[in-house]
């Protein structure tokens, strides 16, 4: 994870990426009757997009992710593929957190994730 710091500007770090869960609400489906589920931030971190190389692409659609996004944030180990995350109101699943190693006060985590579509309505 070395080369996240080299190639990192830290000024670049704009986007306040909200992490959460979806939770059912008091409104409800009128077709099914069911609880609507809508986005619960828990917590918020500033993020940067992170520029994926060509190689990296080919690595994400072998394993079956396309249409990936990867962000870079501060080290945080609380974060993981069990929530999902939220910029500009497009929800994205998780797919993999690459924590940094050295552990160090410069740490840089990646998250790659990718956009989940509203698949009703």
């Amino acid at each position: 994870m070395m080369m996240v710091r080299h190639r990192l500007n830290i000024s670049r770090m704009i986007y306040r990426l909200e992490f959460g869960h979806e939770q059912a609400t008091d409104k409800v489906n009128p077709n099914t009757g069911k609880p609507i589920k809508e986005f619960v931030p828990a917590f918020e971190r500033w993020a940067g997009k992170w520029s994926l190389r060509q190689s990296d692409i080919l690595t994400l659609k072998g394993a079956g992710i396309t249409n990936a996004m990867v962000f870079v944030i501060r080290h945080d180990e609380s974060i993981t593929s069990d929530y999902i995350l939220r910029l500009d109101n497009k929800t994205f699943s998780i797919d993999n957190v690459s924590y940094d190693e050295g552990r160090t006060v410069d740490a840089y985590d990646l998250i790659t994730c990718h956009q989940l579509v509203n698949k009703h309505g």
